[in-house]
């Protein structure tokens, strides 16, 4: 079975690449939400509540 050279790479050499990059991201994501849910922790509750809220509201309104 012979492969095809491309010059593009396969989603098998960009998945590993995809990972490493996407587990940095949420690493700096994570340390970012931890600092301000400890700088602002009432600001962080109400804004968590008021997305819940939304997302039930158009749930309902969706459904």
């Amino acid at each position: 079975m012979s492969r095809k050279i491309t010059s593009k790479p396969g989603a098998a050499e960009l998945i590993p690449e995809l990972k490493k990059e996407f587990r940095v991201l949420y690493r700096l994501f994570k340390l970012k939400l931890t600092h301000l849910f400890r700088k602002y922790p009432e600001q962080c509750f109400a804004l968590m509540v008021f997305l819940i809220l939304v997302s039930a509201a158009l749930n309902f309104f969706v459904l």
